[in-house]
Parts: structure tokens; C-alpha cells; sequence
């Protein structure tokens, strides 16, 4: 992808590929958290933000995936944007088919692995369901395991 201009800001260079900001993608931060602070408590403002965060960090992963791919094949990469619908890639020249085609594999490849990661860091975690937290001494919080509950007819069926 080629074009004149880039409609943002300069935040500066990732890995060594210039890096913009368009001008959309910076009203999707304070859109979440006024989102979360309008229809929940701070406690779930907290957890937007860092569910902002990884997904932010994911789009750049992403995009960086496809400008690492263009540089080891040789065509040379322009900037990396993040806009409000994700991010893109630019490049001074259009590669050719078969060097596009891989290009664009390494963005979901990047997904992928991300996904993989997040799956088996989280795999070894306890379950939130059998946890309960307790206030200790000194202003610390005691995580003790609760026994299982029974579950309703609802909760049962959606385990299903």
C-alpha cells in the first residue's frame, strides 16, 4: 500500500519501521474507558484498560509480523499505522503475488501464535470460579480455594 500522506501522528519507530498514530485510533482509548466507567464500576474500568492494552499490543504485533515478512523478502516497508479499526502495513513498492500472499500470512501467523501463548499461559491458571479473595492483615489479600458449589440448571448448561 502505497499514498502521500499519513493521516496522524508520528509516535516514533518500532524495531526500526516508522511508526503512526492515526487520528481515529485516538479517540478509541478514552471511548473505553468512559464506555467502562458508564456502565460499570472502577474495578471493571481497570480491566477495560488492560484489555484495551493487549489488544492494542496485538494489532502492533500483527502489523509488525507483516513488516518483518516484507523486509526479509525484500520490499521495503514505509510506516506501520494503527488506526480505530485496527492498524495496516504500508509499503513503497507492491510486492509481487507470491511475495503479498506470504506477507499477509504472517499477520494471522502472528495472531496465532499470540493465541497459543495466551492459551497456555491461562491453561495453568485456578479457576476464578472456585476462588474466593479474603482481606488479611496488613492490608494483603488471602486467595483461598472455595469448595465447588453446585451449579444451577443455567450454569450447567452453558459448562455444556
Amino acid at each position: 500500500m502505497s499514498g502521500a500522506t499519513v493521516p496522524g501522528y508520528r509516535a516514533g519507530t518500532v524495531f526500526g519501521f516508522p511508526f503512526y498514530v492515526e487520528a481515529t485510533a485516538v479517540y478509541l482509548g478514552p471511548w473505553v474507558a468512559l464506555i467502562a466507567l458508564t456502565q460499570s464500576s472502577g474495578h471493571d474500568l481497570i480491566r477495560s484498560l488492560v484489555f484495551f492494552a493487549i489488544i492494542v499490543a496485538s494489532i502492533l504485533a500483527h502489523e509488525l509480523a507483516h513488516a518483518f515478512a516484507a523486509k526479509a523478502l525484500g520490499v521495503p516497508v514505509r510506516h506501520i499505522a494503527l488506526t480505530w479499526f485496527g492498524g495496516y502495513a504500508a509499503f513503497w513498492v507492491q510486492p509481487a503475488r507470491w511475495r503479498s500472499a506470504a506477507i499477509a500470512f504472517a499477520g494471522p501467523a502472528a495472531n496465532l501464535a499470540i493465541g497459543t501463548i495466551f492459551l497456555i499461559a491461562t491453561m495453568h491458571l485456578p479457576n476464578p470460579d472456585v476462588l474466593e479473595l479474603a482481606p488479611a492483615r496488613h492490608g494483603s489479600v488471602d486467595i483461598t480455594l472455595m469448595q465447588p458449589r453446585d451449579l444451577s440448571v443455567i450454569e450447567q448448561a452453558a459448562r455444556d
